[in-house]
């Protein structure tokens, strides 16, 4: 709950957004779960690296 309050009132600090103008919807989901266009899975196909992946 916390971080609810936290972030509505960080909204209102910085950008004059009133907590009650606030939806905060969290959900838990995978790689598969994503796509960036073009009808494709990239962090299936591998056209996405991780987070841990760094340029060479």
């Amino acid at each position: 709950m916390a971080f609810y309050s936290k972030l509505t009132l960080a909204l209102k600090d910085r950008c004059d957004i009133a907590s009650s103008d606030v939806m905060i919807s969290l959900l838990i989901n995978s790689d598969e779960d994503w796509s960036f266009g073009l009808g494709k899975a990239q962090f299936l196909t591998g056209e996405l690296g991780t987070s841990t992946e760094r340029p060479q």
